[in-house]
This record gives C-alpha cells, structure tokens and sequence, in this order.
C-alpha cells in the first residue's frame, strides 16, 4: 500500500504539479479548457457530514435558487484541502469541476471544509461572473458569519440551511440581513445608552436648579465701587392726625359757678366754653399749626 500510494503521488507530482492535487483536478493544468458541466452534483458532501435526507433537501433548494437568479449555486464539504487555503481550494473546486451559467460561469459555491494541516472546521464563499455582483466584502462576512455560528455546534445541516436562506435574501435585496438577536442587542444597548445619558443630562440640570444657600458676610462677593447711589433727597408725603380732646368741669366748680350765678344752669357755661375750645381748635387746624 505504501509503494503504491507513492506512486500515485509521484504521478500527481509530474502531472498536476501537486503530489496531494485532489482527483478533481486536470493532469496538465496548464492545457486546461474551462468547460460547463451539467452533470456535476451540485450538493458534494465529500466529508460525509450531511444526512442522506438533508442532501435532497439542499438540491431541491438549490436548483430552485439557480433556475430564480441564473447563476449556479453549489455546496461542498470536504476533509482535505490537500494542503490550500480555503480561497485557493473553493476557486479551483468551482473551476475545474465545470461549474458556472453562461459564458461568464456566474455561480457561488458555499465550501465548508477542514485540514489535518489546519485543523477546526472552515468556511468560505466564492462566488464567479455575475454571482460576485451582489456578494460585497460586507455580504461575504455576514453569510460566513452565519455558517460560522452553526459549526462551532458541528450542526452542519444548519449552516447550510441558513447560508440557502441568508443567501436567498442577498439575491432579492441585495444585502445580507443581520440576525434577530443582534438587532435584539442593539435595542437594549440603545435603551441602556440613553437611561445613562438622560440620567447624566437629567442631574446636571437639578443641580443647577438648587436655590443658593445663606451664607453670612457676603459683603465678600461686592466689588468695590460696583454699588453706588445717586439724587438727593426727594419728599414723597404729608401726613395730619387729628385727635378731638373735649373739656371736662368738676362737680365743685359747677356747684360755685351755679351758686354765683344766682340760680343759672351750668349747662350753658359749659355748652359755651365747649363751642369755644371747639372754634380754637378748628383755626388751629387751619392755620396748620395742628
């Protein structure tokens, strides 16, 4: 087994140029003709990681996907890139296998793959003609992305399955929508974002609306010569109180003054020394000496 496998490995060597070239690949590749080939499977699952159930799913997927947008769709996984880069592996797959519409070879292939020289599974998308259209550096990362997410769980029905969905939607729209948890996270960072700017904004506006505290010998805060006052005195007003103070007689001088007036009543004295102060009072009032 060692001696013929060395042979077959001496044979890829001078003919391909790569002892480890896969089976796929031409003799002389420098004589290689691009070719269509209709026959080739358009679902290769070399790494045997798909059910025999989700590998008719995925061609009937696929056939309707390439007949809506005119452009082959291919799958393959494979366990031995024979020593390529993912890039270098999807490009030379999907060229000398003879896949690809019209004279541009417009198509995409989805390659999912791993090597014993690097180890973990990979993911990658080509796309040739007008299949690179639609499939911008943005669109690439997010479908990969997506396959990522579903391998790191070695769930490799599901990659495939949303890599068709995802890429179904970049056909009709021309871009690769985000996942709902993402949108999901961008709402609450946002909501998070603004509690904590309006918490910030909202404190700095009470502060500055505190009433300002007393504080003794504010004469401090005066600059000198900033307070000044100015005009003379100016009289505003006059104001005059009148009180009435009427005129009282004892009882002994009303008994002498009845007594000397041979029988006169007292009352008209007085009633008469009362209408006197009264008239005093009122010149008084309006000389203005009251």
């Amino acid at each position: 087994d060692g001696v013929s496998r060395w042979i077959e490995l001496f044979y890829n060597l001078y003919t391909k140029g790569d002892p480890f070239a896969p089976t796929w690949m031409p003799d002389d590749v420098a004589a290689f003709e691009r070719f269509h080939n209709e026959d080739a499977p358009r679902v290769d699952d070399a790494a045997y990681v798909l059910s025999m159930q989700s590998r008719e799913d995925f061609e009937k997927r696929v056939a309707e996907l390439s007949k809506k947008y005119g452009k082959d769709i291919v799958v393959h996984t494979t366990k031995n890139r024979d020593g390529m880069t993912e890039k270098e592996y999807a490009q030379k797959y999907f060229l000398y296998n003879g896949y690809g519409y019209g004279e541009n070879y417009d198509g995409i292939l989805l390659l999912i793959s791993t090597s014993a020289e690097d180890p973990g599974w990979k993911t990658t998308t080509y796309a040739s003609g007008s299949g690179r259209d639609k499939l911008t550096e943005v669109n690439k990362e997010r479908l990969e992305g997506f396959c990522r997410g579903k391998l790191d769980s070695y769930d490799f029905s599901g990659a495939v399955d949303i890599w068709l969905r995802k890429l179904d939607g970049m056909e009709r729209t021309g871009r690769v929508s985000r996942s709902f948890g993402y949108w999901l996270w961008i709402t609450i960072f946002s909501l998070l974002s603004g509690a904590g700017f309006g918490g910030v904004s909202s404190g700095r506006a009470l502060k500055k609306m505190e009433a300002p505290a007393l504080a003794g010998n504010a004469d401090v805060y005066l600059l000198a010569g900033s307070l000044s006052v100015t005009g003379g005195d100016k009289f505003l007003n006059t104001t005059t109180n009148k009180i009435y103070d009427p005129i009282t007689t004892s009882s002994s001088s009303s008994e002498r003054s009845s007594g000397s007036s041979g029988g006169r009543s007292s009352y008209t004295s007085s009633h008469v020394r009362k209408a006197k102060s009264q008239r005093v009072l009122c010149e008084a009032v309006s000389e203005g000496n009251v």
